[in-house]
């Protein structure tokens, strides 16, 4: 094999489309961009029309993340068959990456003119949009998809991500509950969830979609100290002490989670607790003033 490569090498030299070719090929299944590349644009040389040679040149910058030139690649295969769905597709990515979020739904949208099954590109469409700050028409691509896939949890993810964007708060805690079912160990959903339902003053539901939370992640301050606000809300002082506790566990230098141990202990007539928490909280506060 050594020797016959070796061989093909040496014919490479000259100027024979087919050696070059063949190279290319060998090197494009070895992964070998820098190589392919190198065939590849000798074909091109002599045989700038081959709108395959082209995609597959294009494929070698694109897979050494030199995407300007893969974007020349495609584009130039593109003015050859236009058609070519592997070309248009990959010229979107390529846009994608570069930024040019524009662009590249424009390219995604004519391959789904030639491919109209082509699904993934509504993904694409979605996320340049949003990039674009465009969330009511990458909204608009989430939706067709997760009609057909109504179990792609990325999707639903991102499709939440973009109504809390938007103050559609509603909608997002429908799929990040849909989400939550799907997938009930990530911890990151039943924080947003509980985020949501607490600023919708739903306090009984924060405060099971906190503790969700905290079995799965317990050392985070913000949830222990809004879990505690919950419990407080729905008169629950015990509870709320022991949120307030394990926050303070996590970080005792908080001033505003001493003074709402304070109230608590206020609440329930525990006086000397109460005095002896918003002192610990004037101390912190003149330790930093100083």
């Amino acid at each position: 094999m050594i020797i016959l490569f070796s061989k093909i090498y040496e014919f490479a030299k000259t100027k024979i489309p087919l050696i070059n070719y063949l190279c290319g090929e060998f090197f494009y299944k070895l992964n070998n961009s820098k190589l392919s590349v190198y065939y590849y644009s000798r074909y091109c040389d002599l045989n700038p029309e081959n709108d395959y040679i082209l995609l597959r040149l294009g494929n070698s910058y694109y897979k050494s993340k030199n995407f300007l030139d893969s974007i020349n690649a495609y584009e130039s295969a593109i003015n050859i068959n236009k058609n070519n769905f592997e070309s248009v597709s990959n010229l979107g990515l390529a846009y994608f990456f570069i930024g040019n979020y524009d662009k590249s739904v424009v390219i995604f949208k004519r391959s789904l003119e030639i491919k109209p099954e082509n699904y993934e590109a509504w993904i694409m469409i979605a996320v340049s949009l949003a990039n674009l700050k465009k969330y009511k028409e990458a909204i608009t691509y989430y939706n067709k998809y997760l009609n057909l896939y109504p179990f792609d949890t990325d999707c639903i993810y991102a499709l939440a991500k973009l109504y809390e964007v938007i103050n559609e708060n509603d909608y997002a805690l429908e799929l990040y509950k849909t989400f939550s079912e799907l997938k009930p160990d990530s911890a990151n959903v039943w924080k947003y969830i509980a985020s949501i339902e607490h600023s919708m003053s739903d306090y009984d539901s924060a405060i099971f979609s906190y503790n969700c939370y905290t079995s799965l992640i317990d050392d985070d301050f913000d949830v222990w100290s809004n879990l505690g606000d919950c419990y407080i809300q729905i008169e629950d002082y015990q509870n709320a002490i022991q949120s307030y506790k394990n926050a303070l566990e996590i970080n005792e230098h908080k001033p505003e989670t001493w003074e709402r141990l304070a109230l608590v202990h206020s609440i329930i007539d525990d006086n000397e607790k109460s005095i002896r928490f918003d002192k610990i909280a004037n101390d912190i506060k003149k330790a930093v003033i100083y």
